[in-house]
């Protein structure tokens, strides 16, 4: 019996901590605090930047950061960040951004035609 107890208690304690950790996670805000257009991620860009990354950043501006916000930080209900997990270069293929450049997605423009 005195067993049972310890496991219970030792559940309880894991889902109390692990909670925690959920729910006082430090972001930026809520979508219920954002307001429409307001960027959704913080985004840190370097001094200096190569060349052929100006250029891109010029493209960039001109074709997604009306929609993705500036430095792709997203803009709340209207463009998802850029500057998220699942862009890393492990999560997709060159192929698929690619594709995503240059067909867009359903609610996507074109961006590059």
């Amino acid at each position: 019996m005195k067993s049972i107890n310890i496991g219970i208690l030792l559940c309880l304690l894991t889902v109390a901590i692990a909670s925690f950790f959920v729910f006082s996670k430090n972001t930026k805000g809520t979508a219920t605090e954002l307001k429409v257009g307001e960027p959704i991620e913080s985004v840190l860009v370097p001094d200096q930047i190569s060349d052929l990354g100006l250029l891109g950043k010029n493209i960039f501006e001109l074709k997604c950061q009306s929609c993705h916000g500036i430095n792709a930080a997203g803009r709340h209900e209207i463009g998802p960040p850029l500057v998220h997990k699942i862009y890393e270069p492990s999560h997709h293929s060159d192929q698929s951004f690619y594709r995503a450049c240059g067909v867009g997605r359903e609610i996507t423009p074109l961006a590059f035609r």
